[in-house]
């Protein structure tokens, strides 16, 4: 008989859980550099021959984050729609006169 060990995790296989893990990780190195490149943006150090380059990659890693944030919603509302949809309950009389009750009172 196979030992079963209740300390482990469940592995979440499903390719959702894979995609809001990247993007938790892509969203979280944006956030690092929009920091450090604000910061440079607005003390606006005369250092590099290029410091009007900085205002405009900190625009469109801005611009980039906020995709990602619209992608991981999509994302959230996808996985929930899935796990609403694998679960739906046993239509009985006993389900209707408590849900009729409930949306009566």
């Amino acid at each position: 008989m196979p030992s079963t060990n209740h300390t482990e995790k469940p592995k979440r296989q499903n390719a959702v859980f894979k995609h809001l893990r990247t993007l938790h990780w892509l969203m979280a190195a944006a956030i690092f550099f929009l920091y450090a490149t604000g910061i440079f943006v607005a003390n606006s150090i005369h250092v590099l021959d290029l410091e009007w380059l900085v205002p405009l990659f900190h625009q469109s890693l801005g611009i980039l984050f906020l995709m990602m944030l619209t992608a991981r919603v999509f994302l959230l509302l996808r996985f929930i729609r899935h796990q609403r949809s694998s679960r739906s309950p046993r239509v009985t009389s006993y389900w209707l006169r408590i849900t009729v009750l409930n949306s009566i009172f």
